[in-house]
């Protein structure tokens, strides 16, 4: 099973051959070294970590603008409800109204965000959060701390759940680097 990645440091362009050998390619604009007066901070909280298989379950962002406080962004998103599993029982299953068991993250997400299966129930559908936060952030930098794995999520959820023709994300963005 053979991945390629190339990027392209003119253009911002990363392009992945997958495991199908099928070429995808993702524009999401260009890292910055400079940190500007204008920026929104991003963080988002996935059910795991792979675009094609895990979801969203929480998008935030902090807009600032001349180095202050504007605005901010904040939403829980409902991902696809999970089908209850015999062996696998360690969370905090609902039930629909018959009776069947049913669940969104495991025990291991729900320790790592404190978000529960209950949150995620009454949660906002992925498709309005991502247009609400798309009109949020408009055409500003965005910026976070391991930003590209938040830019890789929203990207292909938007592609997936908000509009399929939706080529360009091309949003210039910036990793926060922290040290120990």
């Amino acid at each position: 099973m053979a991945i390629t990645i190339s990027f392209n440091q003119d253009t911002g362009s990363i392009s992945v051959e997958d495991y199908n050998f099928k070429k995808i390619e993702r524009h999401k604009g260009k890292s910055l070294l400079d940190f500007p007066k204008n920026y929104i901070v991003i963080d988002i909280e996935t059910t795991g970590l792979d675009t094609s298989i895990d979801s969203i379950i929480e998008i935030g962002a902090i807009k600032v603008v001349n180095n202050s406080v504007e605005s901010t962004f904040s939403s829980l998103v409902k991902p696809p409800a999970l089908e209850f599993d015999p062996e696998f029982d360690d969370c905090d299953f609902l039930f629909n109204s018959t009776g069947q068991k049913y669940y969104y993250i495991d025990s291991y997400i729900t320790n790592l965000t404190h978000i529960t299966n209950e949150m995620l129930d009454s949660a906002p559908e992925p498709q309005s959060v991502l247009k609400e936060f798309l009109d949020f952030i408009s055409n500003d930098i965005l910026v976070g701390h391991n930003v590209n794995f938040d830019i890789n999520f929203l990207y292909d959820s938007i592609l997936k759940l908000v509009n399929p023709s939706y080529k360009q994300v091309d949003y210039d963005w910036s990793d926060i680097v922290t040290s120990l």
